[in-house]
């Protein structure tokens, strides 16, 4: 019994002990991060003072303004500062907007995570049905459509297939709005658009899964009872097929992060990229570091969700025995 107890222990020391690596090293890198970003756009060319007094700039103006807002600091001055603030929810001024950067990027999360989520509702709705049911019907007609679908997919960079719904969709056709948000109407481009990358990697990965369970002895132990073939896919090929599914889906869904910023910029959709790319071309610096800090951040929480994961589904990754 004490023994047991003992086990029991040093396993739950063992799962702290690997909680507490990944979140220490996320901390560290996102701290990694952070400096790159702000340094790198705090030496670009310009003076950030004549970018917002903009035709009211004059030399006297301008220093009182650096000095007001910290820019005459040393470059790790600042940054401390930078850090501090952001830890209370301060990310600074929008140099073209007047506005707080926190608030003007919480705005952009919450519109990129509604698109966010309609695309992954369309891949996880699409890709698994197609790609289970081109693994049952493996080398048909159907399942040679779908792996060539999928690899079509997956070889057109995501702003190619933007441009070409909207020249489709919106500009000949008529039936779908090429930019803007207002109604689901307008997610409908963007949505598919993000989704379809995602869609052909799920539906081969899928199918992929279901080829080597279906073999399996329990699956034809199962049919050899007579358990109906749909129960015997549900039951016992897809419960299977989840874990490569789901940690397939979670990088998929960081991979997401970037390709958005592309999408959301050519359908003129008001979520974090738009900001980030409208923010470099503005050189509005405390905007360009909020929208990348965050995307950075968003990143790095999906890939430590997905390293948990793995600690829990497999406990040899927690011991270090099964990562390289």
């Amino acid at each position: 019994m004490r023994k047991r107890e003992n086990i029991q222990g040093n396993a739950g020391i063992r799962i702290g002990i690997f909680f507490l690596k990944k979140a220490l090293t996320s901390l560290a890198l996102f701290l990694l991060i952070s400096i790159f970003v702000f340094v790198a756009f705090s030496i670009v060319p310009g003076d950030p003072s004549q970018q917002i007094l903009a035709d009211g700039w004059t030399p006297a103006g301008g220093a009182a303004l650096d000095k007001q807002l910290g820019l005459d600091d040393p470059i790790p001055v600042r940054y401390v500062r930078f850090v501090w603030k952001a830890m209370h929810g301060d990310l600074g001024i929008s140099y073209k907007t007047r506005l707080p950067v926190f608030s003007t990027v919480v705005t952009a999360l919450k519109n990129s995570a509604q698109l966010a989520a309609v695309a992954v509702l369309i891949v996880l709705l699409l890709a698994v049905p197609v790609g289970t049911l081109a693994g049952i019907r493996r080398n048909s007609g159907f399942d040679a459509t779908a792996r060539t679908v999928a690899v079509l997919l997956s070889s057109i960079p995501t702003f190619v297939l933007g441009i070409v719904f909207i020249y489709i969709f919106a500009a000949n056709l008529h039936i779908l709005p090429s930019e803007g948000m207002g109604s689901l109407r307008n997610l409908v481009l963007p949505a598919l658009t993000l989704s379809l990358f995602s869609f052909a990697g799920l539906l081969r990965m899928t199918r992929a899964s279901v080829l080597e369970i279906l073999p399996q002895d329990y699956v034809r132990a199962a049919r050899a009872r007579g358990i109906a073939f749909t129960k015997i896919i549900i039951k016992y090929v897809l419960r299977n097929a989840a874990i490569p599914l789901v940690t397939l889906g979670g990088l998929y869904a960081a991979e997401m992060i970037g390709t958005a910023v592309i999408t959301e910029y050519i359908f003129a959709w008001p979520g974090l990229g738009t900001t980030a790319i409208t923010a470099i071309q503005s050189r509005d610096i405390p905007m360009i570091q909020g929208s990348i800090l965050t995307i950075a951040a968003i990143y790095i929480v999906v890939n430590s969700i997905l390293d948990i994961s793995y600690g829990i589904i497999d406990p040899r990754l927690r011991s270090g025995d099964g990562s390289s």
